[in-house]
């Protein structure tokens, strides 16, 4: 089993060096025969966990020396571009091109996204297609869109899935089974960007990434927290990246902000799954909160569930006490919060300080 060393282990450095390894070892085999790539499909809008996954990308071909040669972003890989792509495609031969598909969690749960995958799948009919590591989340059995995806990915001799956790992996055996499409087991790409150290002090003692969509646990309240605790609630969406003259680029922005937006707290709380892969990376102390999918809980326990500063509930409540269990425990090796915020900028007219709005900002 791919994931057994990962149980093994306890420490940040120790689980990027296992999954990168795992990377190198599974995908890189798989993609050591190509010369070239495409790469369709790039994240580079502001959900910051997907543009990670798209540097890991770019880290990881780069590693393996597996040269680019026509990338698109998600909105611009509409069927003039893949007209395009299809017709540079025909000057290399299937034996040393490889058609590369952007990873996440977006399998059968996201429509738009799925039906994408289903243009490129017909588009290069005779080259390989890889998909990087990928979720799936199926809601409804009797769904037409699912009976859509069990057609188009079960059964396609040049087909290649890497599934990024086990349930992931049990759901594509289940209902692909059958055909010729393969199905490996590997970690999250967003690895290949390694540890990555803090550069700003925090701000805030708790940090909680709640996401609002779809995939939300659907916690409607969040507990006060204790007396002098500066906690922080929002979701990344809206921490806004400066732009950049490509999306490949714009995408390198995203995840650098995002790992700016996280760091603001000593601890995190999270909701989203690439808030507990950033604290991993970051090896800040954090509380994973998993959704009806199960979708955390599934890859936490698949390579992540030793590591010593990440704790786990499906209770909101819950979290804000593991939270502060975190920032308890490791308090001598955080850095410290930034002093004086607590103090507003503005002075009332007898000319004092008039404290902020602090109801978990």
């Amino acid at each position: 089993m791919s994931s057994y060393l990962s149980s093994k282990l306890r420490t940040r450095e120790e689980l990027v060096k296992e999954s990168q390894r795992l990377h190198f070892d599974i995908i890189g085999k798989a993609l050591q025969q190509y010369k070239y790539a495409m790469l369709l499909d790039i994240a580079a809008f502001e959900n910051k966990g997907d543009p990670c996954i798209t540097v890991g990308e770019i880290y990881f071909l780069a590693r393996i020396k597996l040269k680019i040669i026509f990338y698109c972003a998600e909105h611009k890989c509409n069927n003039n571009t893949l007209y395009k792509a299809v017709s540079r495609a025909q000057q290399y031969s299937p034996n040393d091109l490889v058609i590369l598909l952007q990873g996440g969690g977006n399998i059968v749960g996201y429509q738009f996204v799925d039906e994408s995958r289903f243009n490129i799948i017909k588009a290069f009919k005779n080259f390989q297609k890889f998909v990087f590591p990928q979720s799936i989340s199926i809601r409804d059995l009797e769904s037409p869109h699912l009976k859509e995806c069990v057609k188009m990915y079960c059964c396609n001799e040049n087909l290649t899935f890497v599934m990024r956790d086990h349930l992931s992996y049990s759901l594509a055996k289940k209902h692909f089974q059958g055909g010729a499409t393969k199905f490996v087991l590997a970690p999250d790409i967003a690895f290949q960007i390694g540890p990555v150290p803090r550069f700003m002090s925090p701000v805030f003692d708790i940090m909680w990434i709640r996401r609002t969509d779809k995939e939300t646990p659907g916690y409607s309240k969040i507990p006060a927290p204790p007396p002098g605790i500066r906690l922080h609630v929002s979701d990344w969406w809206k921490w806004i990246t400066p732009e950049a003259p490509s999306s490949l680029e714009k995408a390198f922005y995203i995840c650098t902000n995002g790992f700016f937006y996280l760091q603001r707290g000593r601890v995190l709380i999270t909701d989203r799954l690439h808030g507990h892969i950033f604290a991993t990376l970051m090896n800040i102390p954090h509380v994973l909160i998993d959704n009806k999918a199960h979708k955390l809980s599934s890859y936490h326990r698949s390579w992540i569930a030793t590591l010593e500063n990440t704790l786990i509930t499906d209770d909101p409540a819950k979290a804000l006490d593991l939270a502060m269990e975190l920032l308890v425990k490791y308090n001598s090796s955080l850095p410290p919060r930034v002093p004086f915020l607590h103090l507003g900028e503005s002075l009332r007219e007898d000319n004092t300080f008039a404290l902020p709005d602090m109801s978990f900002i």
